[in-house]
């Protein structure tokens, strides 16, 4: 069994704190549920990077996550296409193809969180306003890392960061694997400001301040990741 996930996208950040911005979103999942191998076989895996945050200091847009594709012999291929970037309006999740199974990552919506991705469907994504900046949410929660066969799992969204307690630079905890990074918003004067980063998949988080410029950065979309389970 492959499953095969896309490159999350990275958040948008803002200078102005009344000025809302969009998360990253979720790249796309296919799922190849059996595929027979032989000694004389070959296959090929191609993963996209993950999207950059965004920075006041140079653009205020994240960038896109980079589309994934795994091929070989007695395999159609698969696609899992990277999420959009987080922008001042909303991001479109990663869609994919290849697949017996293929869902399109969860977007963002401004003043909300990265999308996630989905296992089951479509991935979530999330509408916030003003200090609704949870990450979305994977719809299998788990231990990726210990998943069964058959099976992956993602971990918990971070929770949203809209105070000054992540003042001055200090981001949030890292979403779990296949779920969005938090928004983070501060008005303080001198207050950095940092969105929440996605871990595997997901779309990071947007950041939002009135402080120095230089200071505003979105998170980092989530890496793409091609799990490879034997099924005896």
């Amino acid at each position: 069994m492959i499953h095969l996930i896309g490159a999350g996208g990275g958040g948008a950040c803002s200078g102005n704190w009344q000025t809302n911005r969009s998360g990253g979103a979720a790249g796309g999942y296919s799922r190849k549920n059996t595929l027979a191998v032989t000694t004389g076989g070959s296959f090929t895996l191609s993963l996209g990077a993950f999207g950059e945050r965004g920075s006041y200091a140079a653009v205020t847009n994240g960038s896109a996550g980079g589309n994934s594709t795994f091929s070989g012999t007695n395999l159609s291929t698969m696609t899992a296409n990277g999420g959009a970037g987080g922008t001042a309006s909303a991001s479109s999740g990663g869609t994919a193809s290849g697949g017996s199974v293929n869902y399109t990552g969860g977007g963002s919506n401004p003043a909300s969180g990265g999308g996630a991705i989905g296992l089951t469907g479509t991935g979530q994504t999330m509408t916030g306003e003003w200090y609704g900046g949870w990450g979305a949410r994977c719809d299998i929660i788990g231990d990726f890392w210990s998943s069964k066969m058959g099976q992956i799992a993602g971990g918990l969204p971070a929770q949203d960061w809209a105070s000054n307690a992540y003042a001055m630079g200090t981001p949030p905890p890292a979403a779990g694997s296949l779920s969005g990074g938090a928004m983070v918003r501060t008005a303080g004067a001198n207050s950095s400001t940092r969105g929440g980063d996605a871990s595997i998949g997901g779309g990071g988080g947007p950041g939002q301040g009135s402080g120095p410029e230089s200071s505003y950065f979105g998170g980092r979309g989530g890496a793409a990741i091609c799990v490879i389970q034997y099924i005896p």
